[in-house]
């Protein structure tokens, strides 16, 4: 049999299914946000058609502690261009000596640690910063890499509303 304009049944099924998945999570998602008592936002994309689902896909949002990720991609980033002989850009092996002034609160790891003494890579700030979410050690490496800089990374990466605005725990 020769089908001409379109595919084959067993496609046509499949894609009619697809579509049936996509409104069940539309309305799902449409639901949640009626009764979540705040904002939601939602994007979701089908990595295999590229077709995306927005829900208030405009919108900033607070990043909180998801923002770290951007922190460690630019400590990685200038890693990478101190090799190629960027000067003054942080390095992986940089030495930091834990002062007090640098603890804030949601730092489990490095308010253990001895201030003046105690001696941590760039590498083991960020270890922390991501793996336990330690507060102080994303903020000693927002104050090496610039914030300025992280953003510049951002930007360059088509994240134009995504910013690091602050330290953690400032308000």
């Amino acid at each position: 049999m020769l089908l001409l304009g379109g595919g084959s049944p067993a496609q046509e099924k499949s894609d009619h299914k697809r579509e049936l998945l996509w409104g069940k999570l539309e309305s799902k998602i449409k639901a949640l946000d009626e009764k979540f008592d705040g904002v939601l936002g939602v994007a979701v994309l089908d990595l295999i058609d590229g077709k995306t689902l927005l829900v208030k896909g405009d919108e900033v949002f607070p990043q909180a502690s998801s923002i770290k990720i951007a922190i460690l991609a630019e400590l990685y980033h200038q890693e990478q261009q101190s090799r190629t002989g960027a000067s003054g850009k942080a390095r992986l092996g940089d030495l930091y000596t834990v002062r007090k002034e640098d603890l804030v609160d949601g730092s489990d790891i490095m308010l253990g640690l001895t201030p003046g003494v105690t001696r941590i890579t760039n590498r083991d700030l960020a270890t922390m910063m991501i793996a336990v979410s330690d507060n102080s050690a994303a903020n000693v490496l927002i104050e090496r890499l610039g914030i300025d800089n992280v953003n510049s990374m951002l930007a360059s990466a088509g994240l134009k509303s995504t910013k690091l605005r602050r330290k953690m725990m400032e308000v």
